[in-house]
């Protein structure tokens, strides 16, 4: 199909009368008649080759800003200033502590927008940064820090059996996440009083992982399972207030800000070599015997998942009989468990658990995927009494100093941190589909001998697309070993001879090729079509730059560098609040990034290919 053609079509009928509405489905999109008529403007501007669409506010070069006035501030205002307040107490409170970043500030990068969640705040590089030099350094002493399985710190606030086992909360880092997230909610219940008050009131008062999005604006996702992880995640929030809420007195409001905070915010790693235990411990708290007790609690605590895994091997045959499903999936591959309907998950926790750091200053950085080809994340050390971050790279003064909190692909990101980045070498698409293909393995056989004896099943069952839609040629191997004729496989020498790729028609191997590639494109239609097809990427691709530009005009009445906040509109309307618009825009620009990589992947793998031309490119005036 031509794409180019179909978009100079789709120029005199792209319209919304009344409501602009997403393919298949007749559902409007919930955009307020005012911001609706800003879409509507740009859309047609975007299609008539009119192109005014103002760039999105996190790209581009940074805005040099005055400090907004504190004069004559009205009450809508107000708020919205007081976070702006405390940053310069900040500041002041960061000096006084001893926290060392002489080549970086914490500004306002492209705007003042009053935005709870301060999405638009980064460190700024006021001076060159090699790489290898350390940006930021952090004294251990204003650092909140849990060991693993770590004994109660304050039991005047939190009884030790709630501590220790909260009622409904898995073990594992769910629990763990709970813990540090009532220290933080401890210390700001303190106000003034807590020595971290000036930490604590710059802290974004909101965020936008995907367990805090609604129903609707999760459906713009249009991935099932990522829904899905947010679901469960709101059920994380849910379980967690419920434990605690009445027995401590606080809110869920309170209890969902803790947990979103450590969240996006905290550092996991080893507990260092300390002669005092950090916050929420009591200052001069002995570090070894309190490390030596949570050493032993850990050992009590595996000792009990031995003993409960064996009692869930002899109850899975009847598991598996009685049909029965859990409500939760694992929370992280590498181990670590969350709630489930059977003990046997308990022999997903891991054997270590890490600690769990909430770093004033380093928490301030902002992510970019790493730009040395690295997939680490950028490393968090102690040395002589301080937490450090060291630079990867060069970083020129007026631009923002950005680490990498590791390889991790545009789910993930909004899942735990709330954002997604456009074009990153991390991204990465599943291909649950191409599981299917293990079926043609006959059990016993030579060939499903040879799959499991090269590690084969393993390229399947991670089977994705990177994010220029290619398949690893693992996956490839692996395909046409599972796809290969008998006659082909035995003519090759079996595994080993089809671990090439086969370009000739008359080529023995090239069916086996041919073969693989198709089961990849079918694999990728699937979750293609589960995400409303070829045909519905022309159509947010066109959304999602007509939302850029009413974001970006949202932006500029907003900004309290001389906006006018009286036409925001209020928090939580939809269509005119700045955090409605972000969430739609994430999930645009989520999903236009997860077709383009779809199509991509089916016009290199599908025979002749399927006529795909990125619409982007036509769109660009």
């Amino acid at each position: 199909r031509d794409f180019v053609g179909a978009m100079t079509a789709v120029a005199t009928t792209a319209h919304l009368p009344p409501m602009r509405t997403r393919t298949g489905t007749g559902r409007p999109m919930p955009i307020k008649p005012y911001r609706h008529f800003l879409v509507q403007r740009n859309m047609d501007r975007r299609l008539s080759g009119k192109n005014n669409i103002q760039p999105n506010p996190r790209e581009g070069a940074l805005l040099s800003r005055a400090p907004p006035a504190m004069t004559k501030i009205s009450p809508k205002r107000a708020s919205a200033v007081v976070p702006r307040a405390a940053q310069h107490s900040y500041a002041e409170w960061c000096k006084e502590h001893g926290v060392d970043a002489p080549n970086v500030s914490i500004h306002y990068l492209t705007s003042s927008l009053p935005d709870g969640a301060e999405t638009e705040r980064g460190c700024l590089v006021t001076a060159p940064i090699d790489a290898g030099q350390v940006i930021a350094r952090c004294p251990a002493s204003i650092v909140f820090a849990l060991p693993p399985s770590p004994p109660n710190p304050f039991p005047d606030f939190c009884p030790d059996h709630l501590w220790d086992d909260p009622p409904g909360v898995a073990p594992g880092r769910p629990a763990q996440e709970l813990r540090m997230a009532l220290a933080l909610i401890r210390e700001r219940r303190a106000g003034t009083a807590s020595p971290w008050h000036a930490y604590l009131s710059q802290i974004p008062s909101e965020y936008d992982l995907l367990g805090m999005w609604t129903d609707a604006q999760l459906d713009e996702l249009h991935a099932p399972k990522l829904v899905h992880d947010a679901v469960r995640q709101r059920g994380e929030n849910a379980a967690a207030a419920s434990a605690v809420c009445e027995p401590l007195g606080l809110t869920p409001t309170e209890v969902h800000w803790g947990l979103n905070t450590v969240r996006s915010r905290s550092f996991l790693g080893k507990y260092p070599a300390v002669e005092s235990m950090m916050t929420p411990y009591a200052v001069g708290t002995d570090a070894a015997s309190t490390l030596a007790e949570c050493d032993a609690r850990e050992a009590r605590k595996a000792a009990a998942a031995a003993a409960e895994e064996e009692d869930a091997r002899r109850a899975e045959a009847a598991r598996i009989a009685a049909g029965a499903e859990c409500g939760l999936d694992p929370d992280d591959p590498a181990g670590v468990a969350v709630a489930s309907c059977t003990p046997s998950d308990v022999g997903r926790r891991s054997a270590a658990q890490p600690a769990v750091f909430v770093v004033p200053f380093l928490d301030a950085f902002n992510h970019s995927p790493s730009s040395d080809g690295s997939s680490g994340a950028t490393k968090l050390t102690f040395t002589d009494g301080a937490f450090q971050l060291v630079a990867t790279r060069d970083m020129a003064p007026g631009t923002e100093a950005t680490i990498s909190y590791g390889a991790h692909a545009n789910d993930e990101l909004l899942l735990r941190f709330g954002f997604c980045v456009e074009g990153s070498e991390d991204e990465k698409i599943a291909l649950p589909g191409c599981m299917d293909e293990l079926e043609w393995l006959m059990p016993g056989s030579l060939r499903e001998a040879d799959v499991k004896a090269e590690g084969l099943h393993a390229a399947v069952k991670d089977a994705h697309l990177t994010h220029d839609g290619e398949a690893s040629p693992d996956l490839l191997w692996a395909l046409r070993v599972l796809l290969a004729s008998d006659d082909e496989y035995e003519a090759l020498g079996g595994v080993h001879g089809l671990r090439r790729e086969f370009s000739g028609i008359e080529e023995v191997g090239s069916g086996a090729q041919l073969a693989a590639e198709a089961s990849l494109a079918l694999a990728c239609e699937r979750e293609l079509t589960e995400m409303g097809g070829l045909a519905a990427y022309e159509e947010d691709l066109v959304n999602l730059h007509a939302v850029e530009g009413v974001y970006g005009e949202v932006v500029a009445e907003c900004s309290l560098d001389g906006g006018n906040p009286g036409r925001c509109g209020g928090d939580g309307e939809d269509g005119n609040d700045a955090t409605f618009l972000r969430r739609l825009l994430s999930a645009l620009s989520f999903r236009v990034n997860r077709k383009r990589i779809l199509a991509r992947a089916m016009e290199r793998y599908t025979p002749g290919g399927v006529g795909f031309v990125d619409p982007e490119a036509a769109l660009e005036v």
